[in-house]
């Protein structure tokens, strides 16, 4: 049996809840890195990622891989699903982001997200999926047109 024929796994499988973020994070860019060389791409890994990134793609493309998990927000008494990823510094130091988001069931969700689309934003990027019809020009709708568009490192 190849490795790829394995039964996939959930992230929350792997990771027990009593792990830190870090841990989380590790495994996600574990799981981007899988993707992506299943995909047929090159990833080196750097070995600090002091200036935020996380892989090296092809050797040229940079990549941040953000993990988080869906949580409940109730603002004014209106409750919303959300993922709300956060980047110590500018979001700009990276070509592509990896945005994982973790369901409650354990399912993977990935989003690719060239840094054009959310340069010069705040450090914590929130993704409402209810208001993406709403307001279809929002950043929300942005980052939904993205899951999954692993094609962007293919045009790279």
């Amino acid at each position: 049996m190849r490795v790829f024929d394995a039964a996939p796994v959930a992230l929350n499988e792997l990771v027990s809840s009593r792990e830190t973020a870090t841990a989380y994070g590790a495994v996600a860019e574990h799981l981007a890195i899988a993707k992506l060389l299943r995909r047929g791409h090159k990833v080196a890994i750097p070995v600090t990622d002091d200036d935020g990134v996380d892989l090296v793609v092809d050797y040229s493309i940079r990549v941040q891989v953000k993990n988080a998990h869906r949580r409940k927000f109730s603002p004014n008494g209106v409750t919303y699903d959300k993922f709300a990823w956060s980047c110590k510094s500018a979001w700009s130091r990276a070509d592509v982001f990896l945005l994982h988001g973790l369901e409650p069931n354990g399912d993977s969700r990935w989003f690719v997200v060239p840094s054009d689309v959310i340069a010069g934003h705040g450090r914590t990027l929130l993704f409402y999926e209810a208001k993406v019809a709403a307001y279809p020009d929002s950043m929300n709708a942005r980052i939904a047109s993205l899951e999954g568009a692993w094609d962007v490192f293919d045009a790279a």
